[in-house]
């Protein structure tokens, strides 16, 4: 398929700037391959996939999961990483796929929960300090879209979490209002920004 030809056409465009790492070139030539041989463009198995590439193949693959191009194909944060650990473990080298779970923990970011006074909420960070007190999005139909409610578990000791929700049991206006990809730059630097304040603790 053409399509598959797609990671050597963008490495060698990349090739054409003087200097470009070859290390670099091989995470986007390799990212689609799987551990069993199954991925593309080189059909790679097992050692042959650079530990680098490996890890960007997962995380792609894990975003692919719950930002699928069909939102009625797409899963949860939790669900996706579920998969990847039981039903896929051919295709990622485990200890990325455990490494994965280990830094996400019980509550990656994008997951729907359910709070102890009743309402849901959308993980937005992971708390390296206290892994189940994150930095929650309130569902508020009735709330600005450009300022909509936070709730710092960290802070507030009042609402704990008391489940994770799976996609299938979400109501379309809730996915709607927690429309994960308007929030994927957040839980970047709203993750990165715990980790600076804890290294400069």
């Amino acid at each position: 398929m053409e399509y598959q030809r797609h990671p050597y056409l963008a490495a060698d465009i990349l090739r054409q700037y003087p200097g470009f790492p070859e290390e670099v070139l091989d995470i986007i030539r390799s990212h689609h391959e799987r551990l069993d041989g199954s991925g593309y463009p080189e059909k790679l198995k097992g050692d042959q996939i650079s530990l680098p590439a490996r890890i960007v193949g997962a995380v792609e693959h894990y975003d692919a999961l719950i930002n699928h191009l069909d939102p009625e194909q797409a899963v949860s944060p939790a669900e996706a990483l579920a998969r990847m650990y039981k039903l896929e473990k051919h295709l990622f080298a485990p200890d990325v796929v455990v490494a994965m779970i280990q830094t996400f923990g019980v509550y990656p970011p994008g997951t729907v929960v359910v709070l102890s006074e009743g309402s849901l909420g959308l993980v937005l960070n992971i708390n390296f300090e206290a892994r189940l007190k994150p930095l929650v999005l309130i569902y508020d139909p009735d709330a600005s879209k450009d300022h909509p409610p936070t709730v710092d578990l960290s802070l507030d000791s009042r609402p704990t979490i008391v489940r994770a929700m799976s996609r299938a049991e979400l109501p379309r206006h809730v996915i709607e209002y927690f429309h994960l990809k308007r929030w994927t730059g957040y839980f970047i630097q709203s993750s990165m920004q715990t980790v600076r304040d804890e290294a400069a603790a």
